[in-house]
């Protein structure tokens, strides 16, 4: 069984107190693939949003 979670994701800067700041939102942070057979592909979209007032900037992200 294979099944896919958000990793941590890094922000590119940090705000300082009083600033505008990126907030992300992930509406499913999880998927359960179920079983899946060698040699088969597999794909899934998480949707992520960002409902701050800067700039989200994702970096980075690995699936686990």
């Amino acid at each position: 069984m294979i099944a896919a979670t958000r990793a941590p994701i890094a922000l590119a800067q940090q705000p300082v107190a009083g600033e505008a700041a990126p907030k992300i939102v992930v509406s499913q942070t999880t998927y359960d693939f179920g079983d899946v057979f060698r040699g088969e592909g597999i794909s899934y979209v998480f949707v992520i949003k960002n409902e701050g007032k800067a700039d989200l900037v994702i970096e980075e992200f690995t699936p686990s």
